[in-house]
C-alpha cells in the first residue's frame, strides 16, 4: 500500500465530522442518520448533504456481505476500493417493507427541512421540490417526503428516476428552459421554477435494495446517500448551456 492509499484508509468516518449533525430514527434498533449544512451566502445557495445506516470501512464491508449472503468471499471478490476513493459505506440493517418506507420518508423529510434552512427559508416557503432517486422505496416518495417536511401542498413536486443522473437531470429540468414538453413532462419546469424557491438534489436508499439482488460488486460499491440544495432559478443559479435531454 503506498502513501496515498495509506492517507486514503486513514479517513474518518462521515459521522466523525465535527460539522456533522447525528441523530438516531427510532426504527427497529435506531438508525444512524448524519446531514452536514453548507451554504453560500454571497450566492444565496445553501443546501446539505449526508448518509445513513451503519458504518462499514472497507474492512469490516467483506465481514457484511458475508454474513448477508451466507457465503465466504474469495480473494478476487473483494474489490479495491480504496483505490477508487471510496473509503466507507452505509448500509442498513434488514427492515420490514413497512419499516423501509416509514425510514426512507423520515429520512427524506430531513434532507428537504435542513437544505431549506441552509438557504434561510423554512419548509413552508418551498414552492417546488426536484428529487432525483433510482428506485423510490414508494412510488409517490417526493409527495410524501414534502409533505413530511412540512412543505405546502401547493408547491409542485417532481421526480426523476435516472440512477446515476437523477439528481443533475432534475436540475436541467429546473433551470433549462429547452426542456420539450412531451406525454410525460407536461410542465415547462424552468418556466415554472422562474424566481422561486425550490429544492432539488438526490436521495438514493440503495443498500435497502441491492442486497436483494446478491450481486457481490453492487454490494460493495452502493449503499446510501444524499444530497439537496435550495436554488433560486435565475436570480441565485441560472442556466447556461445544456441539452433538451
Amino acid at each position: 500500500m503506498d502513501g496515498s492509499q495509506q492517507s486514503l484508509e486513514a479517513v474518518s468516518s462521515f459521522f466523525d465530522s465535527p460539522k456533522v449533525h447525528i441523530e438516531r430514527i427510532p426504527i427497529g434498533q435506531g438508525i444512524p442518520l448524519g446531514i452536514e449544512r453548507i451554504s453560500n451566502a454571497e450566492i444565496g445557495i445553501g443546501g446539505a448533504y449526508g448518509t445513513w445506516g451503519d458504518d462499514y470501512d472497507n474492512e469490516a464491508l467483506p465481514h457484511l456481505l458475508e454474513r448477508r449472503l451466507g457465503e465466504p468471499l474469495n480473494g478476487e471478490e473483494i474489490l479495491n476500493l480504496s483505490e477508487l476513493g471510496f473509503i466507507h459505506r452505509h448500509h442498513l440493517p434488514k427492515l420490514s417493507d413497512e419499516e423501509n418506507i416509514e425510514l426512507e420518508v423520515k429520512v427524506g423529510a430531513r434532507f428537504l427541512c435542513e437544505a431549506a434552512r441552509a438557504c434561510g427559508w423554512e419548509p413552508a416557503e418551498v414552492q417546488g421540490v426536484v428529487v432525483g432517486t433510482t428506485v423510490p422505496v414508494v412510488d409517490d416518495y417526493t409527495e410524501r417526503i414534502a409533505r413530511e417536511a412540512g412543505i405546502p401542498d401547493s408547491a409542485l413536486k417532481v421526480s426523476v428516476h435516472k440512477a446515476c443522473d437523477g439528481s443533475v437531470a432534475g436540475l436541467n429540468l429546473a433551470l433549462n428552459p429547452n426542456v420539450p414538453i412531451n406525454e410525460r413532462l407536461v410542465h415547462n419546469l424552468a418556466e415554472e421554477f422562474y424566481g422561486k424557491k425550490v429544492l432539488v438534489g438526490g436521495i438514493e436508499g440503495l443498500s435497502r435494495m441491492i442486497i436483494q439482488s446478491r450481486d457481490k460488486n453492487a454490494i460493495q460499491l452502493f449503499a446510501n446517500g444524499a444530497w439537496v440544495i435550495g436554488v433560486i432559478p435565475g436570480k441565485t443559479m441560472k442556466f447556461l448551456v445544456g441539452k433538451t435531454h
